[in-house]
């Protein structure tokens, strides 16, 4: 029986970008309480093979693992993304521009090298 599909939206209020020797990452913040913020994190470890897969995280452990994404997209209004086996898509919209945009942007292609990135009103 296939996973059953779960999608993970929510409105993004920050992100973060970091790179450092080690690894890369990228995180979108959602504004909830503060004990349950939504949130989504992307990371890729440059000791690990590259296998086309990325470390993804997002709440309950159901939604963490390390998964080949077959496509990703971010645009001005919205991040996505839809992984391989993984029973679940992404979907956060961006209702403000991306602080640091270019480095986002940079860190981001990084971790997702197909990312498609349609440059827009940031």
């Amino acid at each position: 029986m296939p996973p059953l599909h779960r999608p993970i939206q929510f409105e993004v209020v920050s992100t973060a970008a970091v790179e450092n020797a080690d690894y890369c990452q990228v995180k979108f913040v959602g504004i909830d309480d503060e004990d349950r913020r939504p949130y989504l994190l992307l990371k890729r470890k440059f000791a690990d093979l590259d296998d086309g897969r990325c470390y993804f995280e997002s709440g309950p452990p159901m939604f963490a693992g390390n998964f080949r994404v077959r496509s990703a997209r971010l645009d001005s209004d919205a991040f996505t993304a839809f992984f391989a086996g993984a029973g679940f898509d992404v979907r956060v919209t961006l209702p403000e521009p991306i602080s640091n945009y270019d480095k986002f942007c940079r860190i981001l292609k990084m971790i997702l090298p197909g990312v498609e990135i349609i440059k827009g009103a940031q």
